[in-house]
């Protein structure tokens, strides 16, 4: 997989989890197979916790240019793919 493709998933992983923040039966579902999908893939669980710093290296760069970059949006982040990675190993 190509390091553009994997940062569009990544942010697909993303748009994902937002949206079904509201909704956690959603959201742990989602993302339980998703796990499923990796580990049938060969990705080893470890590598799951590197998407949230992965992430906010992408995103930085075009959120520093639009001055909405700042420590506690990379928190933000940091936790949403916190729970994403918790929830993709109990897939």
């Amino acid at each position: 997989m190509t390091y553009v493709r994997y940062y569009y998933n990544l942010v697909q992983v993303a748009e994902d989890a937002i949206r079904d923040l509201e909704n956690r039966d959603a959201l742990e579902t989602r993302m339980r197979q998703l796990g499923r999908l990796h580990e049938e893939a060969g990705v080893r669980r470890q590598y799951l916790d590197a998407m949230g710093p992965l992430f906010c290296q992408a995103v930085r760069p075009v959120l520093q240019a639009q001055g909405l970059w700042g420590e506690d949006v990379r928190e933000a982040w940091l936790r949403v793919f916190r729970i994403v990675a918790y929830h993709m190993k109990k897939g």
